[in-house]
């Protein structure tokens, strides 16, 4: 799947029908050339970085003065675009040419838009109308959810859902306009040099004042939304193992200490009769106790500060069993450690030297 931006000035689309037939020249003849099996366009393209808003109007729905126009996310979209990106139907069906037209008014929701608006209702049938218009669309399909606006959600937060139009003279955006930039989307088996040439040799021989840009695979599109939480995370995980590094030193080093400081202690247990493995398991004891009541309130302090971290993960839960036990095994294992090499360092004194050991 390779991807690239068109970009008329907004005057060329003065005309609306101008721009439509423009546009679908472009795609009948990409669609016709060689190595092309599929075309399609979309004002915003998943994960691209670009939001396209509209207010609307819910039939049946009744909200708080702030919702009763809800802000959605819009597509504006060819035919082709599901079936192209691979976006499962739920229900209904897609758009076809004849809705190319906009007559009649016809729109596609996603399940979570429908099941936020109409819940226990089936939603095919249910009508939205747009800010500033007397026209209801009828909707003729759901759509699955698509991480449109980043890889942890679908829409920006102050946006309440997401609604399909087709691309016709009525498809137009917040401010009343029709979307003069727009993406083309190519299922293609030639290499990225070529789908540039072909689009810039297509475009060109239609209108010289077009550029096109941001040629790219949709395979890069991913990469170039996941590098910036992938950097993150990156910091946070060489952060996150100095911190456990310094634990550990400091952990070994306390507990090293304070049972070294039991030398004396040890030598006049074993002097009075206590064998090795009596004075290794007391000294193993109190480390557990010790690492346990470290453990429960490290994994406490966690949890409460989950919450912001959420935002930070993906594919993964602010409350991980395996993360948690991970760790929680790994400071164990130092604790137990920092117990064991000095005590058994204690034991292999004689106890009448540990006894004069100040």
């Amino acid at each position: 799947i390779v991807t690239a931006r068109i970009t008329p000035n907004q005057s060329f689309c003065s005309e609306i029908q101008r721009c439509l037939t423009f546009y679908r020249d472009v795609l009948d003849r990409v669609h016709s050339s060689p190595g092309v099996s599929d075309a399609a366009l979309v004002n915003t393209l998943p994960l691209g970085g670009r939001v396209s808003k509209r207010s609307l109007q819910i039939e049946g729905f009744v909200g708080t003065n702030e919702e009763k126009m809800p802000l959605f996310w819009l597509d504006v979209v060819s035919p082709r675009y599901f079936h192209l990106m691979g976006i499962p139907l739920l229900a209904g069906r897609t758009f076809t040419s004849a809705d190319e037209s906009g007559n009649p008014g016809v729109a596609i929701v996603t399940a979570a838009s429908a099941a936020r608006y109409w819940p226990g209702q089936q939603a095919l049938g249910k009508h939205i109308r747009f800010s500033n218009e007397d026209e209801w669309r009828t909707v003729v399909g759901v759509m699955n959810d698509v991480r449109a606006y980043d890889l942890q959600h679908n829409t920006p937060e102050f946006m309440r859902g997401t609604v399909y139009v087709p691309y016709s003279p009525k498809a137009t955006l917040e401010d009343g306009r029709v979307p003069a930039d727009m993406t083309i989307v190519l299922q293609t088996s030639a290499n990225d040099g070529q789908v540039s040439a072909l689009l810039h040799r297509t475009v060109s021989s239609l209108s010289s004042e077009i550029p096109v840009s941001e040629v790219k695979t949709m395979r890069s599109v991913v990469q170039e939304a996941v590098a910036t939480p992938a950097s993150t995370t990156v910091l946070f995980s060489s952060f996150a193992a100095v911190a456990l590094m310094l634990g550990m030193v400091g952990i070994y080093g306390v507990v090293s200490f304070l049972v070294s400081k039991r030398r004396k202690e040890i030598g006049l247990r074993m002097a009075l009769g206590a064998r090795r493995q009596d004075i290794l398991l007391l000294v193993m004891k109190e480390g557990a106790t010790f690492a346990l009541a470290g453990l429960v309130l490290g994994i406490v302090g966690a949890l409460l500060l989950a919450k912001l971290l959420a935002t930070q993960l993906y594919g993964v839960s602010s409350v991980d069993a395996v993360t948690y036990g991970g760790v929680a095994g790994l400071v164990s294992l130092v604790t137990m450690a920092a117990c064991y090499i000095p005590a058994r360092r204690a034991m292999q004194v004689d106890p009448l030297i540990a006894l004069r050991y100040d």
